[in-house]
């Protein structure tokens, strides 16, 4: 249904595999890349992809309004982000902005940029405590996108931007972990 497929797109679900012929999905939106005996894989035409750049957003504060907003036909989520604050820019439509991710790791995805207005480039990664951002190796703030995913601010130009995920747990650990290891060396 209608409902999913906005789903699907807005999770950047790009492929879908299938058994049995037992899905119904939509020519438009959909094209059989692959089939083999029961098996078949669709791929979303209409999913975002995994980074874009955005020119256009609502800033929205309150999950429920959030969902419903991107859940509702008359969104277009396509080009409009949700932001849970707002993003201290003014994007501008760029219709040759592109965004790239150049390497992607569980806990580091680097993505190059390049566009000749302010954009808010959208990574559709989870939103989550320990995640940072750099732009061109300058700290900046991620902004919540969509309800669950991470977005920043960038001005015009070409740009890197690195996502790192570094938890203070992590930090933490490791600040115990020399704490008892010097403990252990001072007792010997």
């Amino acid at each position: 249904n209608k409902l999913n497929q906005r789903i699907m797109d807005l999770l950047s679900l790009k492929y879908i595999i299938n058994q049995n012929h037992n899905l119904s999905l939509s020519q438009a939106d959909f094209k059989l890349i692959w089939r083999q005996d029961n098996w078949q894989v669709y791929e979303n035409k209409q999913a975002l992809p995994r980074a874009q750049l955005f020119s256009r957003y609502q800033v929205i504060t309150d999950s429920k309004t959030a969902i419903e907003t991107l859940l509702d036909p008359q969104f277009d989520y396509q080009h409009t982000l949700v932001l849970s604050q707002s993003p201290q820019i003014d994007p501008q439509p760029d219709p040759t902005a592109t965004a790239t991710i150049t390497q992607y790791l569980p806990q580091n995805v680097t993505i190059a940029t390049q566009s000749i207005k302010p954009q808010l480039l959208l990574l559709n990664d989870t939103y989550y405590p320990g995640w940072q951002a750099t732009v061109d190796g300058q700290a900046t703030p991620i902004l919540r996108a969509n309800h669950a995913f991470r977005a920043v601010a960038l001005p015009p130009g070409s740009h890197q931007v690195i996502f790192s995920y570094q938890p203070l747990s992590v930090k933490l650990g490791g600040l115990i972990t020399l704490i008892g290891i010097l403990r252990v060396i001072i007792i010997l």
